[in-house]
């Protein structure tokens, strides 16, 4: 990936949720910069609430394991050996020529370029007429305002910085809009003095490298212009052999390297690796900055489907595990700690069966569920959209869940709206002043809760296989055993502290 930057900038990116669940779905993913590594794995973990090992890495997705590694790219630099001998001069050898290359973007930092050449003119005045400054400015996205407006951002300034400084024989700045043949783009580099590359935000910048296999240097400040010869070649030579040893070849097999792809003598001994299995450590990693949060009751609201029971092909065979049930049992027991199951199914748990193809229908009382776990995926289709339009049909809403369709009525009613009641009834008006709250669910209906508690609970969403899917949770959990992991570290927190006093 080119750039990556903090995951409170990146995240106001529209697309921000789909392009880093689908970089997630390589087995290893190559950023230019260290920097830009500890960023994704930032938005990894705070942005979509996955889990990640910051030191080693990587990225859980899926129920598999992500390596992100810092892998800059480079240029094919034998390519640009031989256009540098054999292209033609462009640049008479008496001028001084400052030359700037860029898309027309506004990263690109190309106005406070301009401004930046302008102001060394009106402070240094003895370079007017021995100094030019050559931009060559790429069109780029020209069906979009915004590079519009940069555009005639551009003409503006190169116009009034020529009328300002211009004499009768010369020019400060000549302005290309457009593009130049790579041999042309060549000669430019070698004959120029200096190399003017200004990005607000970039990565590995590719004008700087092909301007260092030529002849320029990186110019970031008034001394470019006055090096003396024998730095100006100490510093070539080092970059050029930089550039050389880690050409776009070596950039290629870094990435093979790291999967352990390469035949031969270079092909390393890839071992195995991943994250460790959930702890009560993890927790407490999490809950650290937010304990004080703890000194007070807690409610803990759970779904049961997938939460606490592995989901099963029928509801009768989601048991919850015994383990899990007597830790429940003591939690409940617990004075601080209020313990509620938001749950879709019936209080009277009885169903009416419509055996066709693995299909049926569980009635919930108030509305009904259509299964279609064990239906033949190739006529799973034509019987949710049956299902959904006779649901529709009758007048109820029609919402998915797991491998289901529910008819719900028409009310503004959902689990979120339950989880408020059940809090206001518990813990009075005044509840989100007096206890804290964890909710843990894994379906889409759970997102109303994670939705109306926003802000005001810790929240976690089971995804276990499909890790593509958006949630409003804070944290992702990938089992029911992460949950009774959660549920463990819980019962050690309250259990070794004092009982709060009643407010």
């Amino acid at each position: 990936m080119e750039v990556v930057c903090s995951t409170n900038v990146y995240a106001r990116n529209n697309y921000y949720y789909r392009q880093t669940w689908s970089v997630k779905s390589c087995d290893l993913v190559g950023m230019h910069l260290q920097d830009y590594c500890i960023n994704f794995i930032d938005c990894c973990s705070r942005g979509l609430g996955t889990r990640v090992d910051a030191k080693d890495m990587i990225v859980e997705h899926g129920g598999r394991y992500v390596r992100i590694a810092p892998l800059p790219i480079g240029i094919p630099y034998d390519r640009f050996r031989t256009l540098a001998v054999s292209a033609k001069r462009t640049i008479p050898e008496e001028k001084k020529v400052v030359l700037g290359v860029d898309r027309l973007d506004y990263t690109k930092g190309l106005p406070q370029r301009l401004k930046a050449f302008e102001l060394l003119l009106a402070k240094h005045p003895e370079y007017i007429e021995k100094l030019e400054m050559l931009q060559i400015a790429v069109p780029s996205r020209t069906d979009v305002k915004e590079y519009q407006d940069l555009k005639e951002q551009m003409d503006q300034l190169v116009g009034c910085i020529n009328g300002r400084f211009s004499t009768p024989t010369w020019s400060p700045i000549r302005y290309i809009y457009g593009t130049v043949s790579q041999q042309e783009l060549a000669a430019f580099y070698r004959d120029a003095a200096v190399c003017f590359v200004t990005p607000l935000r970039d990565a590995r910048c590719f004008t700087i490298i092909d301007a260092v296999l030529i002849e320029a240097i990186d110019f970031s400040d008034f001394r470019a212009l006055t090096m003396p010869e024998d730095e100006r070649t100490l510093r070539m030579n080092y970059l050029r052999k930089r550039e050389q040893s880690q050409d776009v070849d070596f950039w290629m097999k870094s990435f093979l390297r790291a999967i352990g792809r390469l035949d031969g003598e270079e092909a390393p001994v890839v071992q195995a690796f991943g994250l460790r299995p959930l702890s009560l450590d993890d927790f407490d990693d999490y809950f650290a900055k937010c304990k004080s949060l703890f000194n007070q009751k807690l409610a803990l609201l759970l779904d049961y489907d997938g939460t606490l029971a592995p989901l099963a092909p029928h509801p009768d065979l989601a048991t919850i595990p015994s383990q899990t049930k007597e830790l429940l049992q003591r939690l409940s027991n617990i004075p601080d700690v209020y313990v509620a199951i938001v749950s879709g199914r019936a209080v009277s748990n009885v169903k009416e069966m419509v055996c066709k193809d693995g299909a049926w229908v569980e009635s919930k009382g108030v509305y009904l569920t259509f299964h279609y776990r064990n239906v033949p995926a190739d006529a799973q289709a034509e019987l949710v959209a049956k299902a959904k339009e006779i649901i529709e049909k009758h007048g109820f809403l029609a919402s998915h869940a797991h491998a289901a369709i529910e008819a719900k009525p028409p009310i503004n009613w959902n689990k979120g709206r339950a989880s408020i009641y059940i809090l206001r009834t518990a813990f009075g008006l005044d509840w989100s002043e007096r206890v804290s709250i964890i909710y843990a669910g894994d379906d889409t209906t759970d997102e109303d809760a994670f939705q109306a508690l926003k802000g005001m609970a810790f929240t976690f969403r089971i995804t276990q296989n499909d890790m593509s899917i958006k949630t409003a949770a804070d944290r992702r959990l990938t089992s029911t055993n992460c949950v009774f992991t959660l549920l463990q570290w819980v019962e050690r927190y309250y259990s070794s502290r004092p009982i709060s006093k009643p407010a």
